[in-house]
């Protein structure tokens, strides 16, 4: 993890201005997988914070947050927009848990196809520290999803923050980022995972879509090591 993405919880923002974002925000359609490394450095002004999401500011049809911070350990949250209700859930088997802590980098994969309402993501996390992966498949549900997915309506994703009234910058680190147009198996997450030790997602190319590991930085520009320009993520703050 030599190279990451450092936001101050502030003003800090990664904003993907590639061409295919179109791609990013529709990942779940029919199936797909997003996956990334990140470390959480402590709270902010917001008691949630966006780490990645499929829309920049508003009619986000997919999200991640950090949230729910206690004594250095916090939660993730995942929601898919529908129609009706919105699809929210996060990756333990019971209320109340906070399987994270700030200050450590966490491997995270979330695997999901939003063409049913009767579908549930599964959860893949691991503490870098350590060798284990843990696997949720019947994440708690938050809210059940009614209704159809919804369409994205806002102009690009992006990597810890929003924009406009609703920013809730992520204070912390993220690189790694990958998405895939299908569901990878438990075997292909595994193998991401790589028993704690960083790996090269990029090195997994089936269906990939994109893969930044940080490391090609051209002043407030960065290239996917995987991907082409149509996967750029520009800095902002």
């Amino acid at each position: 993890l030599v190279n990451s993405l450092l936001h101050d919880g502030v003003n800090d923002w990664s904003r993907m201005t590639g061409s295919n974002y179109a791609n990013i925000c529709e990942i779940f359609n029919s199936g797909g997988t997003t996956a990334f490394a990140f470390q959480c450095t402590g709270t902010t002004s917001s008691a949630n914070q966006y780490l990645w999401q499929g829309a920049w500011g508003g009619g986000q049809n997919w999200l991640t947050q950090s949230r729910d911070y206690s004594g250095g350990s916090f939660q993730l949250r995942f929601r898919h927009d529908f129609s009706g209700s919105n699809y929210i859930c996060e990756p333990h088997a019971s209320s109340g848990q906070r399987p994270f802590a700030t200050n450590r980098w966490y491997f995270v994969c979330m695997t999901y196809d939003n063409s049913s309402t009767s579908n549930n993501m599964t959860w893949y996390y691991g503490d870098y520290s350590q060798s284990t992966l843990t696997t949720i498949t019947s994440p708690v549900e938050i809210q059940s999803p009614s209704g159809n997915k919804a369409t994205n309506v806002a102009q690009y994703p992006a990597l810890a923050g929003g924009k406009g009234q609703v920013t809730r910058p992520f204070k912390g680190n993220i690189t790694l980022v990958g998405c895939w147009t299908d569901i990878l198996t438990s075997g292909e997450v595994t193998t991401l995972w790589n028993s704690g030790a960083p790996y090269q997602f990029s090195n997994h190319s089936g269906n990939l879509l994109f893969f930044h590991d940080m490391a090609d930085l051209s002043g407030t520009t960065i290239s996917p090591e995987t991907g082409g320009s149509g996967y750029t993520i520009a800095l902002t703050n």
